[in-house]
């Protein structure tokens, strides 16, 4: 391997020679000004990894990894690291840790998780194996908001009929000099008693391929609520 005092030497001779040459010159061989050394050979030797150890997982997730990986003949890793994010995801800020006695510093399951192996090991399959069972959850959530949206739909519906015959009340007796500009502010605000309700959002625990802009709107969401 070229160290760097004799790579910074070779590369300045490049640009030596490159002032000199001429494309036209044909007297000069262009593997006389640019000389390759052979190159290195590529190794992708990876560190050993230790094996899955089923100790680190809770009893009461462990039985579903060991079966999990079993059936589906991969590594327990893949099912086991899915579900621990899976887990986390739904727990999100409704729980955490204090580690530290004397400080108010709280840990909360806010976990990243990531599959490496080789092609054709089962890595997709595994975490849909794992999520199969999150999309009951993302089930229920949209059909409690469709209901709610529907819901919000019609009262909305009837919350502008109900503005639109106070605007049109208000503008009759106006045209007919029946009330003042004072009078008609009183008697709009006096029987506007409609407010709008907030329109409801669906509950997401997950996307996929968002972007930044995205993720951003569902951030704001899970704060207002």
């Amino acid at each position: 391997m070229n160290s760097p005092d004799n790579t910074t030497k070779i590369f300045k001779d490049c640009i030596e020679n490159a002032r000199d040459f001429n494309p036209l010159d044909k007297s000069v061989e262009e593997d006389e000004l640019f000389k390759w050394e052979d190159p290195l050979p590529i190794k992708a030797e990876l560190l050993p990894v230790e094996p899955f150890s089923f100790e680190l997982m809770p009893d009461v997730l462990s039985d579903f990894v060991v079966d999990c990986s079993e059936r589906m003949q991969c590594p327990p890793d893949y099912i086991a690291v899915s579900i621990l994010v899976m887990v986390g995801g739904i727990i999100g800020t409704g729980c955490g840790i204090k580690p530290k006695e004397y400080d108010d510093w709280v840990v909360i399951p806010n976990l990243w998780g990531g599959i490496i192996g080789d092609p054709s090991t089962l890595k997709t399959p595994a975490i849909n194996e794992v999520f199969s069972s999150f999309s009951d959850v993302e089930k229920k959530a949209m059909e409690v908001y469709q209901k709610a949206l529907k819901e919000w739909n019609d009262k909305d519906k009837i919350t502008k009929m109900k503005r639109e015959v106070l605007e049109s009340t208000v503008k009759t007796k106006i045209k007919k000099d029946q009330i003042s500009d004072e009078e008609a502010y009183q008697f709009y605000t006096t029987n506007n008693s409609t407010t709008e309700a907030e329109k409801p959002s669906c509950v997401r625990y997950r996307t996929n391929d968002g972007t930044i802009e995205k993720f951003m709107i569902f951030f704001l969401l899970i704060l207002v609520d």
